[in-house]
């Protein structure tokens, strides 16, 4: 009996310390999912979308979310709905006060990247109180890749070309065409009436020939029109150049015009300028302000079929009022037009690493880059100091006619933002950089070297 109950004891012991070490190790359990969340990413072109996802059985909301790149180089990013984001280095923190991602929530962050599919990042996940939630690493970004466009029948387009634009009077230049119809005879004529040359096209449409330019030629813009047995027609324009290199065009044919659609503008008003070109060469367009500052710069396309060109230029909310000059230039042509701005507060700055500025007075901000020029593909870094403390500032670049970035950005406890921008394509000219915040102004240039 004694060893029974002995025996009995011992068992009722071990099952009592199972439900013990069984509970215990349910209660660990149950901590470790108190908070739970999943970080998803995909990247597309030069972008990578991240989506964070709070479980529904977490009992806290997300506040903070940080992402640390390992591989690839973060450019910029962006929040919405509420979110604010701030860059450090390689460092990217998304924080909110208003909008967490409660229970059962997502949320959706853009960060712009140098390579996608060569990036890789750790994440961090916080609450309300910095309290770190959950961690975790993405390795590998999925690259959504593009389908092809369907192609359509080919359509064939003729083309001439010319081994030079500017030729001598009685000089001979080489006429190129493709895109014509195969086996056929091609005329080559000067401004439409004096036939130069016959030529023919070979099985793919295409013929070269040399034309000899009149002596009698005046000096000038004509064009060179080449025309097959089927009616396909392109023409291209020249410059003859007489003696001692007069090139004054002739009567009745086109020259290097500039204009604006309207003589008037407001700060942050679009300009359209249009004109007509004497060659196929791209037009060197550039407007200047009052006070000497160059405020855009383009280089824009000439037309070849009508021999126009047209860009477009952005005025910064910055400017200062009085009258303004676009001119327009193509090998030794120039020309000029003026407009006016009214409508906007001057003062004026200078940033490091650029050149003056003006605009309203920013009191202590300041605007500088790293460099006063750089190469396409370098990263320019942008420093906006002077501003409130973890307060929304705006950064704008501008170049080539347009708009190319434009971020918002939270600044530190000193009011300070750092930002890199990424020369991709850059064309050779000057580029504009503005801060903002609230109504205060403040601008810089740096230039694109090649």
């Amino acid at each position: 009996m004694t060893i029974w109950l002995v025996h009995r004891q011992i068992v009722v012991g071990i099952a009592l310390s199972a439900i013990l070490i069984f509970g215990i190790a349910s209660g660990a359990l149950a901590q470790e999912e108190k908070f739970s969340a999943r970080v998803l990413a995909k990247g597309s072109k030069s972008n990578i979308t991240i989506l964070v996802k709070n479980s529904g059985k977490s009992t806290e909301s997300i506040y903070e979310f940080t992402v640390t790149f390992t591989k690839g180089n973060p450019i910029s990013s962006i929040a919405r709905g509420g979110w604010d984001d701030q860059k450090d280095g390689n460092t990217i923190k998304f924080t909110t006060t208003r909008n967490a991602i409660k229970p059962g929530g997502t949320a959706v962050f853009l960060i712009r990247v140098s390579d996608p599919a060569q990036s890789s990042f750790e994440w961090t996940i916080s609450g309300n109180d910095g309290t770190k939630l959950q961690s975790g690493e993405v390795a590998k970004i999925k690259v959504r890749e593009s389908k092809p466009v369907p192609q359509g029948p080919k359509i064939t387009t003729p083309e001439i070309t010319v081994n030079q634009v500017r030729v001598n009077q009685g000089g001979q230049i080489i006429v190129n065409g493709k895109g014509f119809s195969a086996l056929s005879s091609v005329q080559v004529f000067l401004d439409d009436q004096q036939l130069l040359t016959t030529s023919n096209t070979n099985g793919n449409g295409e013929f070269s020939t040399v034309v000899i330019i009149p002596s009698g030629a005046a000096p000038g813009a004509h064009k060179i029109n080449a025309k097959d047995a089927l009616g396909k027609s392109s023409l291209i324009q020249i410059l003859v150049e007489g003696v001692g290199g007069q090139t004054g065009p002739p009567q009745g044919q086109l020259i290097l015009t500039v204009k604006t659609d309207k003589t008037e503008y407001g700060p942050g008003d679009a300009i359209k300028i249009t004109g007509t070109a004497i060659l196929e060469s791209p037009v060197s367009l550039q407007i200047t302000d009052p006070l000497g500052g160059i405020i855009c710069g383009a280089n824009p396309q000439v037309n070849n079929a009508t021999m126009t060109w047209e860009a477009i230029c952005f005025l910064p909310n910055n400017v200062p009022n009085g009258t303004y000059t676009v001119q327009a230039k193509q090998i030794v042509h120039k020309t000029a037009v003026k407009f006016t701005v009214k409508g906007s507060t001057t003062g004026g700055t200078v940033g490091p690493g650029g050149t003056a500025g003006t605009g309203e007075n920013p009191g202590t901000l300041k605007l500088s880059t790293d460099k006063p020029s750089y190469k396409s593909g370098e990263i320019v870094k942008i420093t906006l100091e002077g501003a409130r403390a973890k307060s929304l500032i705006e950064i704008r670049v501008v170049g080539a006619g347009k708009v190319l970035d434009v971020t918002r950005q939270t600044t530190d406890e000193r009011g300070v933002v750092n930002y890199n921008f990424q020369l991709v394509g850059a064309k050779p000219g000057t580029y504009n950089v503005s801060g903002t915040q609230d109504k205060f102004v403040v601008r810089i240039t740096f230039e694109v070297t090649g």
